[in-house]
């Protein structure tokens, strides 16, 4: 997994381009079955998705409550193994309960929020409208602030699930499709 963070350390997603780009765009959770099917211009980054075999991912856009307005899209691939609905789900609530129960100081932006602020735009995916601003430059005023406050809370929660839920996963049976 780490030569997909590096890779993707030296390009920033423009707003609405792959998953986080479209969590971004529409401040709403996203999940996509198979990023491999991207088209190259609506994720530039595909390539290495091909080439590290990613299969699903999904990004949320979160606030950390020490940082004021400083915004954040996480992004998680599912497990290469993971391709039955039900186990992905699974991974998805257990992910989600992990986030909210160890990483307290990161929420959920809420659209009234960002209506409020005078200087954000909400753009929901069927009203996408150019500004000029771009998800690049948000990433890049953000990340350092990601790296010293929430690497930490992020490490124990994704430890967590794999740790706690990997049993169940295995109990629940096979994947569909098998």
């Amino acid at each position: 997994m780490y030569g997909i963070v590096h890779a993707c350390s030296k390009h920033y997603l423009e707003e609405g381009q792959g998953v986080v780009g479209k969590s971004f765009q529409s401040n709403q959770p996203f999940f996509y079955p198979d990023v491999k099917k991207y088209h190259i211009t609506e994720y530039p980054l595909v390539h290495h998705a091909r080439r590290f075999g990613l299969i699903a991912a999904v990004s949320i856009r979160l606030r950390s409550t020490y940082m004021g307005y400083d915004d954040y899209i996480l992004e998680f691939f599912l497990r290469v193994n993971m391709k039955g609905n039900t186990e992905q789900q699974l991974l998805l609530n257990n992910l989600s309960n992990t986030m909210q129960k160890f990483c307290t100081s990161l929420r959920k932006v809420s659209d009234v929020e960002l209506l409020r602020k005078n200087n954000c735009k909400v753009r929901l995916p069927d009203e996408a409208v150019k500004d000029g601003s771009t998800f690049a430059s948000f990433m890049k005023s953000s990340e350092q602030s990601l790296i010293n406050d929430n690497l930490n809370c992020l490490g124990r929660a994704l430890e967590h699930i794999s740790v706690s839920k990997t049993k169940e996963i295995k109990d629940d049976g096979p994947p569909e499709g098998i």
